[in-house]
């Protein structure tokens, strides 16, 4: 994902977890609202460094992010 196409999918992903906010799971779902954020976030950051090596680094710190609701 590249650009507006990150921020299209971290938007649907919040819609997704309104109504998470109204219930009594607000802990979970802050914490995969900070997750998501932190994905393209991570990605952008590593998008912009010097090198490849650097770059991958970033991807595995979002793919750890990503892994936060994961039960398994």
């Amino acid at each position: 994902m590249h650009g507006n196409s990150v921020w299209s999918w971290l938007e649907g992903f919040m819609r997704s977890q309104l109504p998470f906010l109204q219930g009594k799971t607000y802990g979970l779902s802050s914490q995969l609202q900070r997750a998501a954020v932190s994905v393209p976030s991570n990605i952008a950051e590593g998008s912009g460094r010097n090198s490849r090596k650097e770059f991958v680094q970033f991807i595995y710190l979002s793919r750890g992010s990503l892994r936060v609701g994961d039960p398994a």
